[in-house]
């Protein structure tokens, strides 16, 4: 690449950073990217992970220790100070902006996971156009050999032929011959060379058995890890949105359980940073110093291949290797021109003389080599085709810039973000401790009452004047046992001895009978409830279930009088309603 971006000296700096191994000896350097699970660079790694599971256990080493001093000290503040409304608000907002934060981060992580996906696709796509690119080629290269060799039988057979005719015609020029055998030896020896050029060449374009499996793993492994971490965050996401909603309650239940779902998310995204990390730094060591890594697994010359089309021009033409190839068809095609002038030349006279069985298998042998000398020249023509720059250069600069660049940018985004957040949820385990016992416990959630429930019908809601009769001594009850404001009269529902309605009284009678009920039931209703005296004796008095009066009468004697003058209604008189 030619310039350096951000992304450039990000993934510069990260190479850079120090390399441990298992015995805490700083590696050197120029140690190369390597896979080996022995070897001291995966050691380096494992001490990165470790690294990161360290920090996850510092930091939840003091959350518990925290909430350990929270649960010993919180009663000895003061309740009413401790407990006041503003200090909950600013408590409650601040649990907001930091729950905030931390879905910014979470969506943040997402967005990473989405470029490195992404680019890591575009870099395996075109990882798939060089393989059939190459792949072409290399079809095209294996025709052109072919061609080659029948080229080479044929010349085999036209130089027999020239020494078998030369011997059979003594007055044929020997110049002449010696020249065509000239022609034929640089003809055979440009084949013979251009052979060999194939077949390195082929060599080199059949060597893409690693970029097929690579290409058919990243795709398998790429998207089990782009699932795993969507699944993951989007799972921190619910359990940390559950957690806010409890919260919202603002009773210690709910702050209990967003500190319980907090400390999940808290575990999870340094277990995540404990592993994304490491894979982080690996990234930026292969985009760096990946070429002694991939030599192991590629052969030189298709490295030098794909470099080349990565920093050429798309009108540059073909790489090095494949230029002489065209040179030497090029040679291959003049000398064969030369041979064939001189040939005709040679025989014209002898095949006007002589019209025999081997002048006929001469010129049929010139024809069939002039012929796969057109067709080595058209499958020439496929292969630089295939191999040119601009044909290839697109495929190799994506893989590149898509691998090294897109999706380190991601994985640094990713990593970044994984580590913030659990520093934010460090914060919002602090923060939410404080809460356990600002909040009291809330009574059982208000269920409202539906329109048919029989204990609470919604038709009644209005008090009665007398409930058991407790409203008795209450002048409106007074007012309305005995008859209303209206004028009217209840005597009409008071019972008799025997547990029926009363007649109805006179007519020219009924006021001065109401008049001296009312005065009656009046001066019953102001005296003491406990006993009523009289000249006779003691009555006694009891509240009825409708509103009246059972007076009991201790002596038998008259109750509306004194002495005997009027009659007895025996112990016992009722008052009121029945």
């Amino acid at each position: 690449m030619s310039g350096r971006n951000f992304a450039d000296k990000l993934l510069i700096l990260i190479h850079n950073l120090p390399h441990f191994d298992f015995r805490f000896n700083r590696l050197r350097h120029d140690t190369p990217f390597d896979i080996d699970p022995n070897g001291e660079y995966m050691q380096s790694l494992v001490v990165f992970c470790a690294f990161g599971l360290a920090l996850a256990l510092l930091f939840l080493l003091a959350t518990v220790i925290v909430w350990v001093a929270q649960c010993c000290f919180a009663h000895r503040s003061n309740g009413p100070q401790r407990n006041s409304r503003k200090r909950i608000d600013r408590l409650s907002l601040a649990l907001f902006v930091v729950s905030i934060l931390c879905f910014s981060l979470m969506g943040a992580c997402l967005f990473g996971n989405e470029i490195f996906n992404k680019s890591v696709q575009s870099s395996l796509d075109g990882l798939g156009h060089l393989n059939d690119g190459l792949r072409r080629a290399a079809i095209q290269t294996q025709k052109l050999n072919h061609s080659q060799w029948q080229l080479s039988e044929h010349v085999d057979e036209l130089t027999i032929l020239i020494e078998r005719k030369s011997r059979e015609h003594k007055n044929i020029n020997q110049t002449q011959i010696r020249e065509a055998d000239a022609l034929l030896t640089e003809l055979s020896d440009k084949i013979d060379e251009l052979k060999q050029q194939l077949t390195r060449t082929s060599i080199i374009l059949f060597d893409t058995h690693f970029l097929d499996n690579t290409k058919r793993n990243a795709e398998r492994i790429e998207f089990e890890r782009w699932l795993l971490c969507l699944i993951l965050q989007l799972i921190m996401c619910a359990v940390l949105f559950a957690g806010v909603i409890a919260f919202c309650r603002q009773s210690r239940k709910g702050a209990i359980i967003f500190s319980g779902l907090g400390l999940v998310i808290f575990l999870v995204s340094w277990l995540l940073f404990s592993a994304v990390f490491p894979l982080t730094v690996s990234h930026a060591d292969f985009c760096s110093d990946g070429r002694t890594f991939l030599r192991s697994r590629l052969n030189d010359e298709l490295l030098d291949l794909t470099n080349f089309y990565s920093e050429c021009a798309p009108d540059e033409g073909l790489p090095p290797s494949l230029t002489l190839l065209s040179q030497l068809a090029k040679d291959q095609a003049g000398a064969e021109q030369r041979l064939g002038t001189l040939l005709a030349r040679m025989f014209e006279k002898e095949k006007e003389i002589d019209k025999k069985e081997n002048d006929k298998a001469f010129d049929s042998i010139l024809q069939l080599t002039q012929s796969e000398i057109i067709s080595s020249s058209k499958h020439l023509g496929a292969l630089h085709f295939a191999l040119q720059c601009g044909q290839l250069h697109k495929d190799v600069f994506t893989l590149r810039v898509g691998m090294c660049r897109h999706a380190f940018l991601g994985s640094v985004l990713i990593s970044a973000g994984l580590f913030l957040l659990g520093l934010t949820l460090f914060v919002l385990l602090l923060l939410v401790a404080k809460s356990w016992y600002m909040f009291s416990r809330l009574p059982n959630d208000y269920l409202e009452v539906g329109e048919e429930d029989q204990f609470s019908p919604r038709i009644h809601d209005t008090m009665p004047d007398n409930i058991y009769d407790t409203n008795l001594f209450n002048p409106r009850a007074r007012q309305h046992l005995s008859g209303g404001v209206d004028g009217g009269n209840n005597s009409d529902r008071m019972p008799n001895q025997n547990g029926g309605q009363q007649q109805p009284l006179l007519l020219g009678e009924r006021q001065s009978w109401q008049q001296q009920m009312m005065t009656h039931n009046a001066a019953i209703a102001s005296a003491p409830p406990a006993t009523i005296g009289t000249s006779g004796g003691t009555l006694r008095g009891t509240l009825t279930r409708n509103g009246g009066l059972r007076v009991h009468s201790a002596n038998y004697q008259q109750m509306n009088g004194a002495g005997g003058g009027g009659a007895v209604y025996g112990r016992f008189q009722e008052y009121g309603d029945a």
